[in-house]
């Protein structure tokens, strides 16, 4: 793959997401859904054309990095970047005890910290599907919102756990189109680079795996549970995350109230 090949793919994926912060719910789904695709794909070519050139993946180009995310809903937030990072072959950590940040000039105190391993080339790309999957979230709570608050009077926070539920729905539904758009990308890759692709994978999963248990060996992986909204609030955001139906995620707790 050349240096403009590189460019034509960035270009197109960030096109495409560019293009999903500011369409309709429906169009941003599928566009989001072909970017997921191409940066799957992208990945793969890459790691292939390295190893038909002799260059096979080096544990040296496993690296760690950052991503902190604030704001009320930043709870939310972490669990959706934790799984685009998780469908781009990244591991991550929620450090949560994170120094203070400081963005555009304001500083945020209270501070979810991701620690990543991961190649850089698949980390990066998923760090721009975060923004701009968080940028839709916002923007598909924010319609719902305004259509259905006086069904929330009186809420307490104004409403603070039913729009978080909305968020955490929608990461949820789009998790399971992340990962359905990842194995389009593989297969099409599989029809042009073959079955050797599978070993490729393989060992670049291994060395991420390798980095992450070195980097932190004793990490013990626990459940968040979050108290939830209400029924129509998982509902609303399910749909964001998700138009096609392919099987909805099993709940716990009554329809009432959902936890997490």
């Amino acid at each position: 793959m050349t240096a403009k090949d590189q460019e034509t793919y960035a270009d197109k994926i960030n096109k495409l997401l560019l293009k999903a912060e500011s369409t309709t719910p429906e169009e941003a789904e599928l566009l989001m859904a072909k970017a997921q695709e191409l940066m799957a794909k992208y990945a793969i070519d890459e790691a292939m054309i390295a190893a038909a050139a002799g260059k096979s993946p080096q544990r040296g180009d496993v690296v760690r990095e950052y991503l902190d995310i604030v704001g009320k809903f930043r709870i939310a937030l972490v669990r959706l970047a934790y799984y685009v990072l998780l469908v781009n072959d990244c591991k991550a950590v929620l450090y949560s005890k994170a120094p203070a940040v400081t963005i555009d000039g304001k500083v945020y105190r209270q501070v979810e910290r991701l620690e990543i391993v991961g190649f850089k080339s698949d980390i990066e790309a998923s760090k721009l599907l975060f923004a701009s999957l968080n940028i839709q979230a916002a923007r598909a709570m924010v319609s719902w919102w305004k259509e259905n608050e006086h069904r929330y009077y009186g809420a307490r926070d104004g409403g603070h756990l039913h729009k978080r539920q909305f968020i955490l729905s929608f990461a949820n539904a789009t998790y399971e189109r992340l990962k359905a758009a990842k194995e389009r990308g593989k297969t099409s890759a599989k029809e042009e680079h073959g079955s050797g692709m599978e070993l490729v994978l393989r060992d670049r999963s291994q060395m991420v795996l390798e980095k992450y248990n070195e980097l932190y060996p004793d990490v013990e992986s626990s459940k968040q549970r979050l108290k939830g909204g209400d029924y129509a609030s998982h509902q609303a955001g399910h749909a964001a995350g998700q138009k096609a139906d392919i099987g909805d995620p099993k709940l716990g707790g009554s329809k009432k109230q959902i936890t997490r």
